[in-house]
């Protein structure tokens, strides 16, 4: 387990060291002393690690909780780094309710699980280092999310090219490749993003930390009423954007070498294409005095699981609220950077409900299954039921816990409140009810942080970590 905290103190390094050289370029020298000298511990600490601890063989479970150790560290890391600069270089960086360690780390946390839920009132008064540095986390936590979902996580179904193994496999000599192939779908998305924003007449400073956080539909904005502070062209450009990255990167891989099954036979496209169609028309059904743009953005954001907003910062109508609850819930495609249960999974349970259904097939009829219209074997496809379930199951148990805690320590706050909240965070959406804030108590923060970073990793990886210690005990 020591081992997989080298690769987050050293991206926590990276991370450092970019946003030094903005520091530097705004003239904050102390700033981008404090950040040089963080980066320096970071990849020592993480090249001390790499050579004194060795490699250990893990299964299934042991990845998914080295997984989420990773994020823990990270975001750990991070938020001591932005501590360090608070600290050491006499500064608030704008950002002075992050003045307690709690609200440092659920920032950090919302950044690295790519949520975008803030402690910061008003984010276009954080210091540019500050800016930079929760939207590249922000990116570096997507581009994660999306390798972890192809390579550990169940599989998604049309993700399975990226890796060229079955999905049930260790990556083994394809881990790199698909890295790779990852890596370069991710890199032309967020440049798509930027050059499309300044395209239209986005600042350049916005362009660039919004392409980031559309690209990794994480929606930490750099003004103070997100989208809405930009105009229709690009809110366009932000909408199609998060669009697109919340498909499966397998699609997206397929369709750049013109091979695979036609778009209209994907099954998690046409699925996600209803679901956020469905979402977009019960809100406008229920819409009582918004703009139908604003409308029409918001329900895909959190279909997409993005977390720009355009009407406001609250969900506002009770009805309108209920519609993002269902959309947040799902979320985006299974191996994309959108967060949710994900739509691979909502589509295999919808399949085997229907076989439940009076006249339908029976659940175990030797009858196959379509996915991208091909065959899947009963046995295969019962695997992925199964583990689409258990995984369901899991997420909402958690996220049960989650909604319990935060509705007895905010008594005040209307419970649908708090169940928005909660969904927005372990969904990684980051539209908010208003409950998130910097006078929040400790047990407040660390809840949402844990259902953030929890629900990034499809919650089981989170679950695995949790019950090592328990299962040592018991072996």
């Amino acid at each position: 387990m020591l081992r997989a905290t080298a690769p987050a103190l050293a991206i926590a390094g990276i991370v450092a060291a970019s946003t030094m050289v903005v520091a530097a370029f705004g003239r904050e020298w102390r700033v981008a002393a404090v950040l040089a000298a963080a980066a320096l511990v970071l990849a020592g600490a993480a090249a001390a690690i790499r050579h004194w601890s060795e490699p250990s063989e893990a299964g299934r479970s042991g990845r998914l909780a080295q997984v989420a150790w990773m994020w823990l560290s990270l975001t750990l890391a991070s938020a001591g780094v932005v501590a360090a600069v608070f600290v050491f270089a006499d500064t608030d960086a704008g950002g002075s309710a992050l003045a307690d360690p709690w609200s440092v780390l659920f920032e950090m946390a919302s950044a690295t699980s790519t949520t975008g839920l803030t402690m910061l009132a008003d984010p276009s008064q954080a210091a540019p280092w500050l800016q930079w540095f929760r939207s590249v986390l922000q990116w570096i936590g997507a581009l994660g999310v999306v390798v972890f979902a192809v390579l550990v996580a169940e599989p998604s179904g049309d993700a399975d090219s990226l890796v060229g193994a079955q999905w049930s496999d260790t990556p083994g000599d394809n881990a790199r490749e698909t890295v790779e192939r990852v890596g370069a779908i991710f890199l032309v998305l967020t440049a798509t993003a930027i050059v499309g924003l300044l395209a239209v007449g986005e600042p350049a400073w916005r362009a660039v930390n919004h392409g980031l956080t559309a690209a990794a539909t994480g929606g930490f904005a750099i003004t103070s009423n997100s989208a809405a502070a930009s105009g229709p062209a690009a809110q366009v450009v932000l909408a199609v954007v998060i669009l697109v990255s919340a498909v499966s990167f397998g699609t997206l891989w397929d369709i750049a070498r013109r091979r695979g099954a036609p778009l209209w036979k994907r099954t998690q496209l046409r699925f996600a294409a209803a679901i956020t169609g469905a979402g977009i028309l019960a809100s406008l059904l229920v819409n009582d005095g918004r703009a139908i743009g604003a409308v029409v953005f918001d329900s895909i954001s959190a279909s997409t699981t993005a977390g720009f907003s355009i009407a406001s910062s609250t969900p506002g109508l009770p009805a309108i609220s209920t519609v993002a609850i269902v959309s947040m819930l799902i979320g985006g495609a299974a191996g994309s950077t959108a967060g949710g249960i994900k739509v691979a999974r909502f589509a295999w349970m919808a399949k085997a409900a229907k076989r439940w259904l009076p006249g339908g097939a029976q659940i175990d009829d030797e009858v196959s299954y379509t996915w991208d219209g091909d065959q899947v074997e009963s046995g295969d496809a019962r695997v992925r039921v199964f583990g689409a379930s258990a995984l369901i199951v899991t997420w909402l148990a958690v996220l049960a816990v989650g909604v319990i805690i935060l509705a007895a320590r905010n008594r005040l706050d209307p419970v649908g409140d708090v169940l928005f909240e909660a969904v927005s965070a372990a969904s990684g959406v980051g539209l908010s009810s208003a409950v998130t804030a910097a006078d929040n108590d400790a047990v407040t923060k660390a809840t949402l942080s844990t259902l953030m970073l929890a629900g990034r990793v499809e919650m089981t990886a989170f679950v695995v970590l949790a019950t090592m210690p328990v299962r040592a005990l018991t072996r």
